[in-house]
């Protein structure tokens, strides 16, 4: 019997080709992108467990309960302090990332990399990532050792057996390769290209010194260890013993499991790689309404396909059949197409995934030989197939024979309800996505064309890594003579870079009431050429303050801070204090401008003259006309004075990088939107094919009594227009209240305005009229006699 059905389910998906393209296609493409998002979505919660102890280890983070912010900076010497009295604590391993890219050299080749971290001689064996050659807890054992990846050991030598190899940081410091080790895993919230030993002045106590550094503290805790009592065991007692407790009493410390910095972390300025949990779920929600959608489109197709199989159905029934056995083979037609969906979507897949991973900077992979391959076709295969296949088989064999020999709308006596919520669903799901998309374009569109404060195009950054003044002077010069360069401007200044100090509106005296204000703000150190450069506009100047000078004793501040401060909009002379009451006069304001990503609020800004012998930075305008020929002639100039290779970034393309997470995710949702969006046009074909069977006598006979062509065309697409309408009144609130809460996470974000959600409605009206048009026109345009003969 099953051979006997199988083989009439292959007969019928040969025969009606068109039926089961459409069929097959909806299942697949759903199934495709509910597949992409599984894979995504199982990236992502399998960041950082591939270390085996992952559920012991915690990372320590701090939060200031004035300015509430959180961050995951301690002071290097603080996991000392907690080793000594938390027995509790197994071990411990800092990290200090390098924010410039660093000029590693060999003898033959030199290659600059922002993935150079300093470490504990523990970290391989704090850590699992793979050590090729010798033993983790040996490879950082050594002063002034380091460990490659094999990607990078290929990229400065060629090859990967480079244990004894020296390699010259930043032109002075000698370290000795002793490791190589397998390139990081995508899904590590830790990435790096080389691993070198810290030394005591890495990790040292800074204090004195008149600073506190930083690192990245991650403390081993036993899974029988109390964590809460050891986070309160920090605060209440551990925090108070560094000399630096005294300027550091506002912050307590956290600890944070290594499986959530990923997902659920939210500090200022993380060095890990992270995400946010709610992408996340949004996702795992979009892959399943995909999937759902899918599914409702092929109850909607066969059902409605149906309606032309009355006949044969009715006769097998007269002939014998029982309604088991007919519900057996609409099951198997089900579960058949289903497998063959399943199958093309994994290929589809598979070929997909390689932009799918350079969009998300992602690593997932498929693998026909996989358990993955075998559950997925085969057993879920077998379940959708089936899930999908019971309303149809049931709906079509409950009918009795004759009314399905007679083929009657009305005999079948299905007023198509539960049809509707389906295609209600479909619609709705559609409408929420629609003006969800279109909020997010507007969002990005709005990142892109938005006003930053500054002239972004034609800008370029060229870093200069702590040369002296006098170099980035000369270089400077130099510059200003190639063609097409317009300004130069010597300073410290980076987009989403900016370094902090308290500032005060009043000298800090104890005994006086009340204390002044204080603000941390952001500091620029720059030259004279500044303001030019960026194109900042100025508000205010003093009359004897002139662009071209600005002395040590003078500063520029922003609108940001005139406010902080309660100062009249024209500060110009008065007073800006820093520790020590060290008095700067206030003679320009300058109108704000972005220096952090959109997500961020404009911050109090300080610009003033060099305090300190070095210069890391140029901002360069340039003719874009002449780009090509200036930047070589640049190049030359600039490594014939610093003896580096030349490295330059346009400021613009900077600015993009903020926004390249949130740009692949909406190129993703963008894609799925379409797809979710493709599937419920079928499901609306679907159902004007359905009402279409059923009203076909109705329509021939309203000709015969004289209704016009506009009347019919109307009457067989009120019922798909009523149900679009009261999808968008449901999914408008819905949408609106979805997308508030992530516009939230900009500081700066496009209003919502109502006539975008009725543009998205007779967009979308529009579009389900063109794709019912076709089918509505053959059957008002048919031949009455042709449809009534039987009658």
């Amino acid at each position: 019997m099953f051979r006997n059905h199988l083989k009439l389910v292959m007969r019928k998906l040969c025969k009606e080709r068109v039926y089961s393209f459409v069929n097959i296609l909806g299942l697949t493409i759903g199934l495709t992108a509910f597949l992409l998002i599984g894979l995504y979505v199982r990236d992502e919660l399998s960041f950082d467990k591939f270390h085996s102890r992952a559920n012991d280890i915690y990372r320590l983070t701090n939060f200031n309960e004035v300015s509430t912010k959180r961050n995951t900076y301690t002071p290097p010497d603080f996991a000392e302090y907690i080793r000594q009295d938390a027995p509790e604590v197994e071990s411990f391993v800092r990290i200090k990332t390098q924010g410039l890219n660093n000029l590693i050299a060999t003898g033959e080749s030199a290659f600059y990399t922002g993935g150079l971290i300093y470490s504990d001689a523990n970290f391989f064996s704090f850590f699992d990532f793979n050590v090729l050659n010798g033993k983790p807890e040996l490879v950082l054992a050594s002063p002034k050792s380091v460990v490659l990846t094999e990607s990078f050991a290929m990229k400065l030598f060629g090859r990967i057996d480079v244990v004894g190899e020296e390699l010259t940081f930043n032109k002075t410091d000698k370290y000795q390769v002793l490791g190589v080790c397998a390139d990081v895993p995508k899904n590590s919230s830790i990435q790096f290209d080389l691993v070198a030993r810290g030394d005591d002045k890495t990790f040292e106590n800074t204090f004195s010194k008149g600073y506190l550094a930083a690192a990245t503290t991650f403390l081993m805790v036993p899974e029988s260890a109390d964590v809460a009592n050891l986070e309160s065991k920090i605060n209440n007692g551990i925090r108070q013993k560094p000399d630096y407790f005294r300027v550091k009493g506002d912050v307590y410390y956290e600890l944070g499991s290594l499986n959530d910095i990923r997902l659920y972390s939210n500090f200022e300025g993380d060095p890990l790689e992270t995400n946010d949990a709610k992408v996340v779920f949004l996702f795992t929600g979009i892959g399943l309404v995909i999937l759902l959608l899918a599914v409702i489109n092929y109850i909607n197709l066969v059902t409605a396909q149906s309606i032309k199989n009355f006949k044969e159905i009715g006769l097998r029934k007269v002939i014998g059949a029982t309604r088991g056995q007919l519900v057996r083979y609409h099951l198997l037609e089900s579960t058949v197409i289903a497998f063959i969906s399943f199958v093309g979507s994994f290929a589809i897949a598979e070929r997909i995934i390689p932009l799918f991973n350079s969009a998300l900077n992602k690593q997932v992979s498929l693998n026909y030989l996989s358990s993955d391959f075998v559950i997925w076709t085969l057993v879920f295969g077998l379940l959708l197939g089936l899930l999908s296949g019971l309303y149809p088989a049931f709906f079509i064999t409950r009918v009795s024979p004759l009314a399905l020999l007679q083929k009657s709308a009305t005999s079948v006596g299905s007023k198509g309800l539960f049809r509707k919520i389906l295609v209600l669903f479909q619609f709705t799901v559609s409408a929420i996505l629609i003006v969800t998309l279109v909020i997010m374009s507007s969002q990005m569109r709005y990142l892109d064309t938005q006003k930053l404060g500054f002239d972004k195009d034609n800008l370029i950054s060229i870093p200069l890594y702590d040369n002296s003044l006098e170099v980035a002077e000369l270089l400077k010069s130099e510059l200003l003579k190639v063609p097409g360069v317009q300004s130069i401007s010597t300073n410290d200044w980076r987009f989403g870079g900016g370094t902090s100090s308290d500032r005060f509106n009043n000298a800090y005296l104890k005994e006086v009431e009340p204390k002044p204000i204080v603000t941390e703000s952001d500091m620029v150190q720059a030259d004279r050429d500044f303001l030019k450069t960026m194109s900042l506009k100025v508000l205010y100047a003093s009359k004897a303050y002139q662009e071209e000078t600005l002395s040590e004793h003078q500063v520029i501040v922003n609108e940001s801070l005139v406010k902080v401060f309660g100062w009249p909009e024209n500060a110009v002379g008065q007073k800006v204090f820093q520790y020590g009451n060290i008095s700067k006069e206030v003679v320009a304001v300058v109108k704000d401008f972005h220096t952090y990503s959109m997500k961020e609020e404009k911050a109090p800004l300080v610009i003033e003259s060099f305090s300190y012998p070095f210069a890391n930075n140029l901002l360069l305008r340039l003719n874009t006309n002449e780009a090509k020929e200036s930047l070589a002639q640049m190049g030359k100039s600039y490594q014939s004075i610093t003896d580096r290779p030349f490295e330059y970034y346009y400021v613009d393309d900077k600015i993009a990088s903020y926004y390249k997470v949130e740009n692949g995710q909406f190129k993703l949702f963008q894609a799925f939107s379409f797809l979710a969006m493709f599937i419920s046009l079928l499901g609306l074909v679907a159902l004007t094919i359905y009402i279409i069977e059923q009203r076909r006598k109705e329509v021939s006979i309203r000709k015969v009594l004289g209704a016009t062509f506009q009347r019919l065309i109307f009457m067989l697409n009120k019922e798909y227009t009523i149900l679009i309408v009261i999808a968008f009144l449901i999914a408008t609130p819905v949408a609106y209240y979805a997308m508030q809460d992530w516009l939230a996470e900009f500081k700066y974000s496009v209003s919502i305005s109502p006539l975008l959600f009725v543009g998205a409605f007779f967009g979308f009206l529009l579009l389900s009229w063109l794709v019912t048009l076709f089918p509505s026109l053959k059957v008002t345009n048919e031949n009455p006699v042709d449809t009534l003969r039987n009658e």
